[in-house]
């Protein structure tokens, strides 16, 4: 190695102590929510104190502030801890359950099997079955039900569509998705969006509540982000 004085030099045998990192943060997690579950939180994630002086529950996900990002990186995580132990990886899909991510879900699930098929080709089978059952379950109880098939799929249309037709190789420019001059609406009552080519005062207000409502009462929620990376990019950036 050229820089000979560097503790990693991407050899094979650092992984080991990086991968123990990556759990090591997980497992703290998993203590703060369950700190957060008793009702303690130091750093007041968990809960809100409103003007009234009622405190307000929020959602358990430990030291992270979003949910889904706390899914996403125990997801990362689960084959990993599969190497170490094949079966440890249950305990990981108690946050990422509560990460309310379906694609959380999904990535840990055939990460965990990938490992499985190599090293318990017997847990494989049956962790394969149950899971398939499992998440079949959880979409069509849990996911669909709040509603994001629905509302996020034709957004996601447009903003393709908008994508590639107006501003394909330069995109529209950064941040341009919630402040640019084409904006992205969606009715409150059924979800169906509604491209804005020009807002103005006139036309729109935004509310306290951050909605939108025109000048005939009509009330509007507004999409500040498409929630897919690469249509996002592709909005803001282009090809």
């Amino acid at each position: 190695s050229t820089y000979r004085n560097i503790p990693f030099k991407d050899q094979k045998e650092d992984a080991p102590l990086i991968f123990k990192g990556k759990l090591w943060v997980c497992v703290i997690n998993l203590v703060y929510i369950f700190s957060q579950f008793l009702g303690y939180d130091p750093i007041y994630t968990l809960t809100t104190t409103p003007a009234a002086g009622n405190a307000i529950p929020h959602d358990y996900m430990g030291m992270f502030g979003l949910k889904a990002a706390m899914g996403v990186y125990f997801a990362c995580a689960v084959p990993i801890l599969a190497v170490f132990t094949w079966w440890l990886p249950l305990l990981f899909f108690v946050p990422i359950m509560i990460s309310v991510s379906t694609g959380a879900i999904g990535g840990a699930y055939i990460a965990w099997l990938f490992i499985l098929w190599f090293r318990k080709r017997l847990a494989f089978w049956v962790v394969a079955v149950a899971g398939i059952l499992g998440i079949v379950f959880y979409v069509v109880k849990i996911d669909a039900p709040m509603g994001m098939y629905g509302s996020r799929l034709p957004m996601w249309k447009s903003v393709l569509h908008d994508g590639l037709k107006n501003r394909p190789f330069f995109g529209h420019g950064l941040d341009s998705f919630r402040y640019g001059a084409l904006r992205y609406f969606k009715h409150a009552e059924n979800d169906i969006t509604i491209r804005a080519l020009q807002v103005t005062p006139d036309t729109f207000r935004i509310q306290p509540d951050s909605s939108i409502v025109d000048d005939k009462g009509n009330k509007f929620d507004f999409w500040d982000n498409p929630h897919n990376l690469i249509l996002h990019i592709l909005f803001e950036m282009g090809i």
